[in-house]
């Protein structure tokens, strides 16, 4: 079901905005498909909408001022709270490819953040983790993501929240029980 704000799609596309897309795209998935399931796509644009925007939003405020991606924020951020750890289990928390934490690992190594040595129990890998410097610059980094994240969650009550955090884990408890791929 179409939110108000979101049911009519403009006549002029230069109208067509970032959240009015969502009511043109459920106007036609209605008109051009048959017994299609609207509710189930306007979740999913608005959930992929609002995480792309957020994303975006503490990647430029908060990240890319410092040198640094979103992405290279996520590995350090999984170093910070796991400690050293394998490549490939990084790449499981951060949801990322090995080859991706691969790249950015030598790209943190660069920067002086991350460091790596031979694994003690299998010379055939190796363990990443933060230096000082990443140690200190991830704190710094997360204490801003954090006050901009304090001002994105401002428009909901704590009820809301709260809501909103018990549905979407709810939305993802059930992910083994279908034919549902996810990066592991």
């Amino acid at each position: 079901m179409a939110t108000e704000k979101n049911s009519q799609a403009p006549a002029n596309l230069e109208e067509l905005d970032y959240w009015t897309f969502i009511g043109l795209a459920m106007d036609t998935i209605s008109e051009q498909l048959d017994d299609p399931d609207p509710a189930a796509a306007e979740l999913v644009i608005t959930l992929n909408r609002a995480t792309n925007q957020l994303i975006y939003d503490l990647e430029s405020v908060v990240h890319r001022p410092q040198g640094l991606s979103w992405s290279a924020f996520r590995l350090l951020f999984v170093l910070w709270l796991t400690g050293p750890i394998r490549p490939g289990q990084a790449a499981r928390l951060t949801g990322m490819g090995r080859a991706a934490v691969s790249q950015l690992t030598r790209t943190l190594i660069a920067k002086g953040m991350v460091k790596k040595s031979p694994a003690p129990d299998d010379a055939r890998t190796f363990i990443i983790e933060l230096t000082d410097e990443g140690h200190e610059y991830t704190k710094r980094a997360y204490t801003a993501q954090n006050r901009r994240e304090s001002q994105w969650a401002s428009s909901l009550t704590e009820v809301e929240r709260t809501m909103l955090v018990l549905l979407l884990q709810k939305l993802m408890a059930n992910w083994d029980q279908m034919d549902i791929r996810i990066r592991e």
